[in-house]
């Protein structure tokens, strides 16, 4: 992540299913991706996305989700109907262990970037343009939950729809001051089924590369 500045798959309402239908006993529970570009809550992915960017620098640096190695931080900050997932300002594999709750949706980038500027000389769609050039090459895309690909990551790429306030939640003399637009590929899940999984993605750039496992508690 820069901050400059779906197989066998059942297609049902809309969404890809991450397991076969089929006969037999029961299985796992399916785990739904949300195809691109779609809406949660009334919002496009594209405006999650720069809400993700609003809740990653909101928080300290020593509390970070972000810079977070472990996952101990993966609950600061968190509100609403979507719950975020991070990916890390380094190039090094990250491994975090994280408890989320069963009823919220779930984001994340598997490779992002924001381009920010003062406002008083911003303009947006060179913003936009200058983010978008990032991801001229793009390789390695991946996600995967508990072993099963997501199939069509380049699929995935979410803008958001316009500039956006990056500093909204921290206020002060920062909100205001810069606008920003952020670009990148996102995938969004619906509520995980309870119990354990693990959750990997990431994806390179010519000058990005993130690698992130999540095994997360779902309760």
């Amino acid at each position: 992540m820069n901050q400059r500045a779906i197989v066998v798959f059942a297609v049902f309402a809309g969404c890809l299913l991450l397991q076969a239908c089929g006969g037999g006993s029961p299985g796992p529970q399916p785990v739904t991706v949300l195809r691109p570009h779609q809406e949660v809550g009334g919002d496009s992915l594209g405006t999650w996305a720069s809400r993700w960017w609003q809740w990653a620098l909101a928080v300290s640096p020593e509390r970070s989700p972000v810079r977070d190695k472990t996952g101990v931080d993966c609950h600061v900050g968190q509100s609403g109907p979507v719950w975020f997932l991070a990916g890390s300002y380094e190039t090094d594999p990250v491994v975090r262990s994280c408890a989320i709750p069963a009823d919220k949706y779930v984001f994340f980038p598997l490779i992002n970037s924001i381009d920010s500027a003062e406002s008083a000389g911003a303009v947006c769609v060179e913003l936009a343009a200058d983010v978008a050039s990032q991801f001229d090459t793009v390789a390695g895309l991946y996600a995967t939950i508990d072993g099963t690909p997501i199939p069509g990551p380049k699929a995935h790429r979410e803008r958001s729809p316009s500039c956006f306030d990056p500093y909204k939640l921290v206020g002060g003399g920062y909100s205001g001051t810069y606008l920003s637009s952020a670009d990148g590929f996102w995938i969004m899940l619906e509520p995980l089924p309870p119990g354990r999984h693990e959750l990997a993605f990431g994806g390179s750039t010519d000058w990005l590369s993130q690698d992130i496992t999540y095994n997360l508690e779902v309760k």
